[in-house]
């Protein structure tokens, strides 16, 4: 049988043979490493799946650290189930075992984004709570007082009060999530809004506490200016300071009596500043009364300053000049005529100031004004002219009713001229429309 081995046909079989079986080898193996893919993937998936149970079955939510303790341990158990049922299968086994750790990794992140979500709601609805019990609490504070404002001590005792309960409803919800790391910052979230709720509640209140301040400062505004009215007029100095420092003080202090309980209020102290500047412009009305009957008892002298003036009004170039000679001739026509007692001499230059502002308004606008006329040339003997006027209107007149006046000869005023010139003259002009504004 061993005869005809080495020839070329023998040889040439025997090769073909090997082949074959060696084909057949690579089949039956490749088969075999399919059939054992197959295996694993069924037998680990069925690990795979009794893991996910658990993990899925875990109560949720609990603390991340404790649900975290735990995955890792049960990860530690299935990844020993992994080793040992894809161990024997060496490279095959080994992709087959890190496949599924990943898989069996991913579910529990799955599991701890869910409980970190559960704690998330949690913490949201304990802060909420928080907010709720403050409210509730500071409107209930408000609601017992009715109509009736909280006072500042008041509102501050109780905020401290309604908010040590709020924060207190807060840690009885955190339940699971007490020591989570997002807690403090919910914690400090849920104590800044109650300072945004105190603030609003303060709001509301401060409303209240302005209401009641207007209507007291309305109310006693009213009386004193019923009071001064009740005053015969006119008043001697020291009779006006008087009457006004009194009620002054009788009304301030009533303000501050009546708003006692909120007086360090900062919407009371606008208030009271609101209350003063009252008080003084109800002094200010009752002055201009005072004044004006003064005016009545001298309006004879005035009447005939006033005619005086209206007939003299054409020779003055500016309402400060004009104003000056009425205060003069005023003066010296009610002293002449003896017309105002001495008790009243005190408020006799406030009285003029008044009657000129008032009676001698008209004659006021008529002063000439011819600078602002847009069809004067002001050439040298014009700007000559007029600043010879002006300096008549400054008291240099020549006028015989005013004694008290320094008369300017020609030679003066050809002096000034000569000396100053032409610019000052223009200065003068501008002055006199400076002056003319007053």
């Amino acid at each position: 049988m061993l005869i005809g081995l080495d020839s070329p046909d023998s040889k040439a079989g025997a090769a073909s043979l090997l082949r074959g079986l060696e084909a057949q080898s690579t089949t039956k193996a490749a088969l075999n490493k399919e059939r054992i893919r197959v295996y694993l993937s069924k037998s680990t998936q069925g690990i795979l799946g009794d893991f996910q149970a658990k993990i899925e079955g875990l109560d949720t939510p609990m603390p991340s650290a404790e649900l975290l303790s735990m995955q890792l341990e049960m990860l530690k158990q299935v990844s020993k189930a992994f080793t040992l049922e894809t161990g024997p299968y060496g490279d095959l086994g080994d992709d087959r075992q890190r496949t599924r750790v990943n898989e069996a990794e991913g579910i529990i992140a799955a599991k701890a984004t869910t409980n970190e979500q559960l704690l998330k709601n949690i913490l949201e609805a304990a802060t909420v709570a928080a907010k709720t019990a403050y409210q509730r609490g500071m409107t209930d504070v408000l609601s017992s007082h009715g109509a009736q404002c909280v006072t500042d001590a008041v509102r501050h005792q109780e905020d401290k009060r309604q908010a040590e309960k709020a924060m207190a409803e807060f840690e009885a919800g955190l339940g699971p999530a007490k020591l989570e790391d997002e807690t403090e910052r919910y914690r400090s979230h849920a104590m800044e809004g109650l300072r945004a709720l105190f603030q609003a509640v303060s709001a509301e209140n401060d409303k209240c506490i302005q209401a009641l301040a207007k209507e007291i400062r309305d109310t006693l505004l009213i009386e004193t200016g019923h009071a001064y009215r009740q005053l015969r007029l006119p008043l001697t100095p020291k009779d006006f300071k008087l009457a006004t420092v009194t009620e002054y003080q009788a009304k301030f202090k009533a303000f501050q009596t009546r708003l006692k309980p909120f007086i360090t209020s900062s919407i009371v102290v606008k208030e009271e500043a609101i209350f003063v500047d009252g008080l003084l412009e109800r002094e200010s009305d009752l002055r201009r009364d005072n004044l004006n009957e003064i005016k009545r008892i001298v309006r004879d002298p005035l009447k005939e300053v006033e005619k005086e003036m209206a007939f003299h009004v054409g020779e003055y170039w500016t309402v400060w000049s004009f104003k000056a000679a009425c205060r003069t001739r005023a003066r010296t026509k009610i002293k002449d005529q003896n017309s105002l007692s001495t008790e009243f001499v005190a408020h006799l230059e406030e009285t003029i100031e008044l009657w000129i502002e008032t009676d001698l308004r008209s004659t006021r606008v008529r002063i000439r004004q011819p600078w602002v006329t847009s069809k004067l040339k002001l050439d040298l003997r014009t700007l000559y002219e007029l600043a010879s006027t002006l300096c008549f209107d400054l008291n240099w007149s020549t006028n015989v009713q005013y004694p008290n006046a320094r008369p300017l000869t020609s030679k003066m005023m050809t002096i000034t001229y000569t000396v100053v010139g032409t610019p000052a003259l223009i200065i003068c002009v501008a002055l006199a429309a400076v002056l003319n504004k007053k």
